[in-house]
């Protein structure tokens, strides 16, 4: 059986051996002499353990799991506290983080202990793989909730660069700056010259931050029941674009962005979905108090966009700004009491989509503006209560001039914001005909 020793650093030299595990309190008492094999226990709360020595390693540290030679004994996730991070919204943890996600770079967990842990700024090694990052606490929606919180102590940096990587993930993390930012972004995901791929952000808050999430030609990836909030002072939530390298495959699900300035930030926008990203999915996403609440369009336009339940309210201008995109599906959507239009067609779409079941109720000027088109449908939707701004002025549905192949069908037009009684809208429905053809209205209810 292996005996253990207590001994300070005075006395460790001359009893280890390979039968007997000296303890001692720190890691900076490990024996000055060892042998292959030798075992020391650190006592140490936070970056303690079992080590054994390898002299192979004699010439490495990474002040973790490798002390010169002390290779710590372990199965499963690391923990950031064995790095030296402390976590006590004091000490700069900068270097304790960054030490832990080096020795990752072929993958692993790396395990966040409850606790503030303040840094400047972090960065994955291009090419990284599957490392996970996660808290030990889920996260809830009050602030001052117990958790792990991640606090950038930088008004400019990024919080986490990953350039190139693959299947990164940030679970049970609550990120925000220390003062108010005046650049960054806090999971920026950049693909440089290969592809990154699998990102994943769930069960995450972000508050106080300048940009939320950037996935610039990163594609497979998913953002999951994230809460982006309080003094957001960038230009957006989350930007889907393919700059760097064509995106696909892009799903968020169950988000709130919330910027909780009345009438909506002058700059920053809730989603904004850019040039050449294709088959992306949106599945109850609100944009609350957004510059725009959605945007998409680029240089490139996106492909195969389907919002499923997202919301905007309180947008500074409109809900759901469409300036172009080659099929594009709205279903479910809501959008009220905007300060311009619910949903704006630019006349640079030129594409096929499909509203069904919307509710868009309440906004200052046009329920749904239609600049451009190659095949709208709106069914079976509720468009009452817009023209706030000024009553009798802007119309439920607007169609531009020269604008074709457009169906209204089975839709309630009119009314107050209820779709009730009698409301500001000019008319349900509004066509400026030019040289347009092929409409199809049929079955709507424009009283009111």
């Amino acid at each position: 059986e292996l005996s253990i020793t207590h001994a300070d650093n005075k006395s460790a030299k001359s009893i280890v051996g390979s039968d007997i595990a000296v303890a001692v309190d720190t890691i900076n008492d490990f024996p000055l002499d060892a042998s292959d094999g030798d075992t020391v226990i650190v006592r140490d709360l936070n970056r303690g353990g079992t080590f054994i020595y390898d002299s192979n390693e004699v010439n490495n540290d990474n002040q973790g799991t490798n002390f010169n030679g002390w290779m710590r004994q372990y199965d499963g996730a690391i923990n950031v506290k064995w790095f030296g991070a402390k976590g006590d919204n004091s000490t700069d943890d900068t270097q304790a983080i960054q030490n832990a996600i080096n020795y990752l770079t072929s993958g692993g967990v790396l395990k966040f202990p409850v606790g503030e842990y303040i840094h400047s700024g972090i960065s994955f090694a291009s090419n990284s793989r599957y490392i996970e990052l996660i808290g030990e606490s889920g996260i809830s929606f009050a602030p001052d909730s117990n958790g792990v919180k991640l606090i950038n102590s930088s008004t400019t940096s990024n919080h986490f660069d990953l350039d190139n990587c693959f299947g990164i993930s940030f679970k049970n993390l609550f990120f925000s700056n220390k003062s108010t930012p005046s650049s960054g972004t806090v999971i920026n995901s950049v693909s440089q010259d290969g592809g990154s791929a699998y990102i994943e952000v769930s069960n995450c808050r972000m508050e106080n931050i300048y940009n939320g999430i950037l996935l610039d030609g990163t594609s497979n990836s998913m953002v999951s029941d994230v809460t982006i909030t309080g003094t957001l002072s960038g230009t957006y939530g989350i930007q889907i674009i393919g700059n760097k390298k064509r995106i696909d495959q892009i799903r968020l699900e169950k988000i709130i962005i919330d910027t909780g300035v009345d009438a909506g930030s002058s700059t920053f926008y809730g989603v904004t979905i850019g040039t050449d990203s294709h088959t992306i999915w949106l599945k109850e996403v609100s944009a609350l108090h957004c510059y725009h609440g959605f945007y998409v369009g680029g240089n490139t336009a996106p492909e195969f966009i389907r919002f499923n339940g997202a919301e905007s309210e309180n947008a500074n201008l409109d809900g759901f700004l469409i300036e172009q995109c080659n099929h594009l599906w709205m279903d479910s959507i809501y959008a009220t009491v905007n300060n311009t239009n619910g949903i704006s067609f630019s006349n640079k779409f030129n594409s096929t989509c499909l509203v069904s079941n919307a509710d868009i109720r309440g906004n200052k000027e046009y329920g749904v503006l239609i600049n451009g088109s190659s095949g709208i449908i709106i069914s079976n939707s509720r468009i009452g209560g817009n023209s706030v701004k000024s009553s009798n002025n802007y119309s439920g549905i607007t169609v531009g001039a020269d604008v074709s192949d457009v169906t209204f069908t089975n839709n309630r037009i009119g009314g107050d914001i209820n779709c009730t009684g009698n409301g500001n809208q000019k008319y349900g429905i509004l066509i400026n005909t030019g040289s347009s053809d092929n409409y199809i209205i049929t079955n709507n209810d424009l009283s009111g």
